[in-house]
């Protein structure tokens, strides 16, 4: 008997990390992922790795882009996004290419969507292969890869990853994107040891056009979640509170940043939010280096408007709270603008400095 999976709601959102974050706007053809990974903030934050897993209505998606592209239907915040060609990030919460994958083709048909629409999408995975039929869909004009890879050597991936290719499998995999023309980005994400990252690049660099890297965090509101992710790690890790999130000091993150830096001569994104500006592009997944089909990627977010001080820049007006908790709207907010301005605000300027741009 054919299982039956429950319909995924919100495939298509912008993120709550727009107020920062250029490639905000993001696809889940699946909700759960078979991965198995325990640092995953998805996981962590919204029991992801629980298998009631839920799939994406690829029927409701086509009547968006519909709606969006061939109607000009710019009625809410998401047509209005997928109206101005804004990328999409496909994988931002689960693996759009684990097991479940082969066997429903979610992926394949969004894929195949974004083709006819000559829409753009930097695709997150930590797969090492895909079978024959996806090659005749994806297209390196419109279509970027970001490989997860967390460190070089098996033994240790397996102490945080249960059902992932090794690192290995997956710089092949890199090699196969470059050899097909695709544009090629590592994502080290969590950095633990500075070791294993250093020992990655040194064996992946040749295939890659961009590594974006961001130190490991624990929830600390997660308090199970917490507990075993702590065991893991040795004692010596120097983790801080900060927020809800267990980090490593920033002493310690800059000091990783520069080794990095200093062993490759590839492009380095700086994911951790208090050094986004040490990236070597306007974005810390390094969006701007995309092909041209990505020139429409959202430039009002604080790291841009730090980085640039240009503010002439396009931003959606349509609300956005739907993409936070009630608790954390703040009165009077509504536009992806105001938060943001808000946001550069609080952690780098005063209104003074605002108003200069």
């Amino acid at each position: 008997m054919e299982k039956i999976y429950k319909k995924y709601n919100n495939p298509l959102l912008h993120t709550s990390q727009f107020t920062m974050c250029g490639n905000c706007f993001r696809c889940d053809t699946y909700k759960g992922c078979s991965f198995g990974c325990s640092y995953c903030f998805a996981a962590n934050r919204g029991s992801n790795h629980k298998f009631d897993q839920q799939v994406a209505d690829i029927k409701i998606i086509t009547k968006w882009f519909e709606d969006a592209i061939k109607k000009n239907d710019t009625s809410n915040i998401k047509k209005e996004m997928l109206n101005h060609y804004v990328p999409i990030h496909l994988g931002g919460m689960a693996d759009p290419f684990q097991k479940i994958e082969w066997e429903l083709g979610v992926t394949y048909d969004f894929l195949k969507l974004t083709k006819e629409y000559n829409y753009p999408v930097n695709i997150s995975t930590k797969t090492n292969h895909l079978p024959d039929k996806y090659w005749g869909v994806l297209d390196p004009k419109i279509h970027t890869f970001s490989l997860s890879i967390m460190g070089y050597n098996d033994d240790y991936i397996r102490i945080w990853e249960s059902n992932t290719p090794t690192a290995k499998e997956r710089i092949q995999f890199a090699k196969e994107l470059k050899e097909r023309g695709f544009w090629v980005a590592i994502r080290i994400q969590p950095i633990i040891d500075i070791d294993e990252v250093l020992l990655l690049i040194k064996n992946s660099e040749q295939y890659v056009d961009y590594y974006t890297i961001e130190h490991l965090k624990l929830p600390i509101t997660h308090k199970k979640g917490f507990e075993i992710l702590r065991k893991k790690l040795n004692k010596t890790v120097p983790l801080i509170p900060k927020g809800r999130e267990w980090e490593f000091d920033s002493a310690t993150k800059l000091r990783n940043i520069e080794l990095v830096k200093s062993c490759t001569k590839v492009k380095i994104g700086c994911g951790d939010n208090d050094f986004h500006i040490l990236s070597d592009s306007l974005n810390c997944c390094g969006i701007d280096t995309m092909p041209s089909a990505f020139s429409n990627w959202m430039k009002y977010n604080s790291m841009y408007i730090k980085m640039t001080g240009d503010r002439d820049v396009w931003y959606p007006k349509n609300n956005c709270n739907q993409c936070f908790y009630s608790g954390c709207v703040k009165k009077g907010l509504s536009t992806m603008k105001q938060y943001t301005d808000l946001y550069y605000l609080e952690h780098y300027g005063s209104d003074e400095q605002l108003s200069l741009f």
